[in-house]
């Protein structure tokens, strides 16, 4: 037989290993952009960043809070990247971000399963470069009027006698930008050891006081070749003065100085939000060629969560804890070793919330939809229900601390509040049970009256035009061993607790939409008894 071969087991290096350069340039022929960004190579080489591997052929290169990802183009579509991913995320102690170099449709997609959403994006810019000169002698210090009237000076970077005042402005002008603004000396002096430095093409711009006010960086790499681009690598103005038209001036001397250097054509990275940025570039013909993403997963909150706000972030779910969440986690994992699908798998505490892997599929809000009144959903939520029901008689009831009351007879666990909109569904099939919080021992019919009130239905809101006598039979013939007069019974008296349960809640969160809801029980209780469920 033969197949795929096993995907080795991640790596961590210290260092680049030899062969690292090799994938980067073979991703970077192949995608037409580079997989590593400079800051993070100098990181590396700095020893702030680590590399995760898997074999040769996939690479990370990683901080505390963030990783740039490659794959061999020959090695794609194997679940390297997925391996990757999946292993720094298992490593990392915190949120981690990720650069997507190309915005490839392959890291979307892989971003996505994991739960991440791009929160940045980076603007990759080509234009012509213009035929032209350098207006005068750059170490000429020549005098070119500015738009207050100040002049200015145009000369080359110096390590010496320029880094302070040069790191100083940097600061300044990119203050909010997380990576430039914290270029450090040390940093510096990396990148002027690269093989591509040239400190002619490091222009200064200084006011008649001698003050930097600006800067153009450019970086050109197979200088001499026929195709060699050069790169509008950085360029700042000092934030105090900006509007007198230095940035124009910075991006014709850069222009120029490529111009004298043979190079035709230029490219630059710029935040799509730098809106001045962008305008400025775009007057100067730059057009976007490509499109650089980085990935975060963005907590939010999510719909339902009447007792206490739900959140998503990335694969888990967070939400209140309390002196009962130990009971419930051990549940939910005998539940799970029990072979009950669909349970959400408890990760532990985080910042004082439980954390739950995410169930993938729809939850059901209101209104309603259809799929909720199909046949199948009902026998499947009623056999899910007894199979949970089976399973937890197993359950080690030892020392349980529960948030609802414990209901004679404690012939099992009860969900307390098994009904579609804690349902995950794909289609109308049932996907998984969630929110386990309101669990505790209890009779069986228990948790049954209250599903046979929501999704037979014998409640007021939303109720649709279905033949609830026939779905409470299939209900009841599903389960079996439970009678009519029983689960009626026991339905009445799980509305009026769950009213006075509602109640209370209002008053302790000071909710006028609960004190509605515990109305709502009261008077869906009221027509049960009187024979005139609604239709």
């Amino acid at each position: 037989m033969s197949g795929s071969p096993p995907t080795p087991p991640p790596e961590s290096h210290s260092s680049a290993p030899d062969w690292l350069a090799g994938l980067a340039e073979r991703a970077r022929a192949h995608d037409g952009q580079p997989p590593f960004s400079d800051g993070s190579l100098i990181e590396l080489a700095a020893g702030s960043r680590t590399v995760l591997t898997i074999g040769s052929s996939a690479a990370a290169l990683v901080s505390a809070t963030e990783a740039e990802l490659v794959v061999d183009p020959d090695a794609r579509r194997r679940g390297l990247g997925e391996a990757l991913l999946s292993a720094l995320l298992a490593r990392s102690r915190g949120e981690l971000l990720f650069w997507a170099h190309g915005d490839h449709p392959g890291a979307r997609a892989l971003a996505r399963r994991h739960g991440f959403e791009p929160v940045r994006t980076l603007l990759h810019l080509r234009a012509p470069v213009p035929a032209a000169e350098l207006p005068t002698s750059v170490g000429g210090r020549p005098q070119t009027p500015a738009k207050a009237g100040n002049s200015t000076s145009l000369t080359t970077f110096d390590l010496e006698r320029d880094a302070d005042d040069w790191l100083a402005l940097n600061a300044r002008a990119f203050a909010e930008h997380p990576e430039q603004g914290a270029v450090a000396r040390a940093d510096l002096e990396v990148l002027t050891r690269e093989p591509w430095f040239d400190a002619d093409d490091f222009l200064l711009l200084r006011d008649a006081n001698d003050h930097l006010v600006g800067y153009c960086w450019l970086k050109v790499e197979g200088a001499g070749l026929e195709h060699a681009d050069g790169e509008f690598y950085v360029v700042g103005v000092d934030p105090s003065r900006q509007g007198e038209g230095l940035g124009g001036e910075l991006v014709e001397a850069g222009f120029a100085r490529l111009a004298e250097r043979g190079i035709r054509r230029a490219h630059l990275y710029v935040e799509e939000d730098n809106t001045a940025a962008v305008r400025l570039y775009h007057r100067f013909g730059f057009r976007t060629d490509t499109v650089d993403l980085q990935y975060a997963r963005v907590e939010r909150t999510l719909a339902g969560g009447n007792m206490g706000a739900v959140t998503r972030l990335g694969g888990t779910v967070l939400r209140e804890s309390g002196p009962w969440t130990p009971t419930v986690h051990r549940l939910l994992r005998h539940l799970r070793n029990a072979g009950i699908p669909g349970i959400p798998e408890p990760l532990g505490m985080r910042d004082g919330r439980e954390s739950l892997c995410w169930v993938d599929g729809e939850v059901p809000v209101y209104p309603l939809p259809d799929a909720v009144w199909s046949e199948t959903l009902l026998v499947d939520a009623v056999t899910r229900l007894r199979d949970i029901h089976d399973a937890s008689l197993t359950f080690d009831r030892t020392d349980a601390v529960w948030r609802q009351p414990v209901h004679e007879p404690t012939e099992v666990v009860c969900h307390n509040d098994f009904a579609p909109y804690n349902l995950v569904l794909h289609g109308e099939r049932l996907a998984g049970v969630i929110d386990w919080d309101m669990a505790s021992p209890g009779p069986r019919v228990w948790d049954l009256a209250y599903l046979a009130y929501r999704l037979v239905p014998f409640c007021a809101d939303d109720a649709p035009a279905v033949d609830t006598e026939a779905r409470l039979s299939l209900l009841l013939e599903t389960y079996g061993g439970i009678g009519r007069a029983e689960l009626i019974a026991t339905m009445l008296e799980r509305l009026e607790h769950l009213a006075v349960f509602t109640d209370e809640q209002a008053a302790l969160q000071g909710r006028v939409d609960l004190t509605e809801h515990a109305a709502l029980y009261r008077r869906d209780a009221a027509a049960i008894r009187a024979g005139t469920p609604p239709r």
